[in-house]
């Protein structure tokens, strides 16, 4: 399982993202963080269906999507739920 969170640039001061990012981690959950303002980003971003920054897709190693997020951010026991971890 993957865990992509697409961002744009202003949300890397975000407090709120910045919590779940520390929570993620401490709970064992790897995630690759993709600003989409960056065009090579931008396919992936096209590729869910996505409208809406922040989203949290959690995919399986082929790429199929099992849980995607828009706006608003889960919880972290969600995010685990769908990576598998619980």
């Amino acid at each position: 399982m993957k865990t992509l969170v697409l961002i744009n640039e202003d949300q890397y001061k975000d407090e709120e993202l910045a919590e779940l990012f520390s929570d993620m981690s401490e709970n064992g959950i790897k995630f690759e963080i993709l600003d989409i303002t960056k065009k090579e980003n931008q396919d992936i971003y096209n590729l869910y269906g996505l409208m809406q920054t922040p989203a949290i897709v959690v995919c399986q190693d082929d790429g199929k999507a099992v849980s995607i997020w828009q706006k608003d951010l889960p919880r972290v026991d969600q995010i685990s739920n769908a990576v598998g971890f619980v």
